[in-house]
């Protein structure tokens, strides 16, 4: 996930990123978090063709106010995909910013639990705690319930994704995608495989068979884990 913060007062933008980074550490999400001094480099960015999924945004600037931004984001380059939430030392603005369709309006001096409700609307809008996959493909972001999900596999460099009703393909890494999964029950048991235990039907020496009876080798250096990993199931049932 990208998070732009967008104040010209820096000290209140640590404090956001502050918050964001201690929740998802505590919840495990991947963040990616840029900070902006001003408007105009918001807009730069953007138009570089670069994308944000959610952007902290101040009104309140020396020379063109969040409201420009906003109105570029939503009506010039009408995006609707880039999520907005407000933050002013004012409340003379709310009625002007429905228009842009914000998360939330929130007023300074804030308090952490504000800013922290304010993404997990964020979070639920992208589905992540209702334990989808997010994954991006060119320009879009797509989910995909974890629970429907197979297998993925490395395939130079691109991920695919199998699963019970869809096949994709996303660019990607095999090793980024086993630290960003946030579902306990993928486990990584190849160099280029990380599989949906709860899809695993039986394991026979070095190979995993599936519901959909597809066959996948354990390479030896995943080996202990994975038996680790399926003694710990045993134990817990």
């Amino acid at each position: 996930m990208k998070i732009a913060i967008c104040d010209d007062v820096s000290a209140i933008a640590d404090k956001i990123e502050d918050i964001l980074e201690n929740y998802c550490d505590l919840n495990k999400l991947d963040l990616d978090i840029l900070q902006f001094t001003d408007t105009e480099s918001v807009k730069e960015y953007l138009l570089n063709g670069n994308s944000i999924d959610l952007i902290f945004l101040d009104i309140e600037f020396p020379d063109k106010s969040g409201i420009d931004l906003a109105n570029f984001i939503r009506n010039i380059r009408e995006d609707y995909a880039t999520e907005i939430i407000f933050i002013s030392g004012s409340d003379k603005y709310f009625r002007d910013l429905l228009e842009f369709q914000p998360i939330t309006f929130i007023s300074k001096p804030f308090m952490d639990l504000e800013i922290i409700e304010g993404f997990e609307i964020f979070l639920k809008r992208l589905n992540l705690l209702n334990l989808k996959f997010s994954y991006k493909k060119n320009g879009y972001t797509y989910l995909i319930p974890y629970n429907d999900i197979l297998y993925f596999e490395s395939n130079g460099k691109r991920i695919n994704i199998y699963s019970e009703n869809v096949f994709d393909s996303f660019y990607g890494s095999i090793l980024e995608l086993d630290m960003d999964i946030n579902y306990n029950s993928f486990i990584r048991i190849h160099k280029s495989y990380v599989v949906n235990i709860d899809k695993v039907t039986s394991v026979k020496k070095d190979v995993l068979i599936l519901t959909n009876g597809v066959q996948l080798p354990i390479g030896r250096m995943y080996e202990d884990e994975l038996k680790k990993y399926i003694m710990g199931m045993k134990q817990n049932v």
